[in-house]
């Protein structure tokens, strides 16, 4: 559990990280291993301002937060508060690290009524180095495994995506439609979460123009999705919508009109002005 910056500190008070000199509150007091220069620290974490509001949240990631612990005399651990407080906790500890807005080289508008942020973290593990790299190389093996399979499909999504355009075309595939103009098909429904507003989502996905079936952009070529923070307008506005009736794990046809993909100016020179665009996507993952 992470907690918010208001919960009861009756397990704990205000202490000082000695290097870095920010103070931290004591939620919850675990009884694990505590780590040791050199050691990494794997944690979760959540941003609070002082008036209680979640910020960010870096709970269920793909990959787990961590950091490595650098010995005193080391300049960035007496800069960086994170380090200094997690280098004197133990395993299941709990605290929410106060981090006063001046100390902030770049605060964004619409903190003007805000004096602290909380940096409300909880240590899940700890480990030496040589265990942290044998899950890096792990982890990159794994990728790299993930990355072939992708690239392998990519002639079964072709076919998929030819064949459905020219159903679409021809009306021979039921879409359904939303109020905007977004048409889609589900070819799979995903038994995973819905997404909503503000979750980061990663897609597979294959983009040809309906007008002639041409592609224009797929990651199965790269081997890697693409990660988007949803109904934030960081990609086209028919992605946006598409995403939030996707549960992951769905594999779906996306008709999407020109005014809810890139309008009459088009995105030059692979996707002309006015272009109905079709994506084969899949809803991989949602991290938070």
């Amino acid at each position: 559990m992470i907690y918010s910056c208001s919960s009861d500190s009756s397990s704990g008070g205000i202490e000082t990280a000695p290097l870095s000199g920010y103070q931290y509150k004591v939620y919850a007091s675990g009884a694990g291993e505590q780590p040791a220069v050199g050691d990494y620290v794997y944690f979760q974490m959540d941003i609070y301002d002082d008036k209680d509001t979640l910020l960010q949240t870096y709970r269920n990631q793909k990959q787990i937060p961590s950091v490595k612990i650098a010995p005193e005399d080391d300049a960035a651990r007496k800069k960086n508060p994170v380090v200094d407080v997690l280098s004197h906790l133990s395993v299941g500890d709990s605290v929410g690290i106060i981090i006063p807005k001046d100390s902030l080289p770049n605060v964004p508008p619409g903190f003007e009524d805000v004096n602290d942020f909380y940096y409300n973290i909880v240590v899940e593990e700890v480990v030496d180095e040589a265990t942290y790299k044998q899950r890096l190389d792990e982890e990159r093996e794994a990728e790299m495994a993930q990355m072939s399979a992708l690239k392998e499909r990519l002639p079964e999504v072709e076919d998929l995506v030819q064949q459905t355009i020219k159903d679409y075309k021809a009306g021979k595939i039921d879409v359904q439609e939303t109020e905007t103009g977004l048409k889609y098909y589900i070819h799979e429904k995903g038994d995973g979460d819905l997404p909503q507003n503000a979750n980061m989502l990663t897609m597979q996905y294959y983009g040809a123009l309906v007008e002639d079936g041409k592609m224009f952009d797929n990651s199965f070529n790269r081997g890697r999705g693409f990660t988007f923070r949803v109904g934030q307008g960081s990609v086209i506005a028919g992605w946006d919508q598409a995403a939030l009736v996707l549960p992951v794990g769905t594999k779906a046809s996306l008709f999407i009109p020109s005014e809810l993909g890139y309008g009459e100016g088009g995105y030059p020179p692979d996707i002309p002005g006015g272009a109905e665009l079709y994506f084969y996507v899949e809803a991989e993952e949602l991290f938070y």
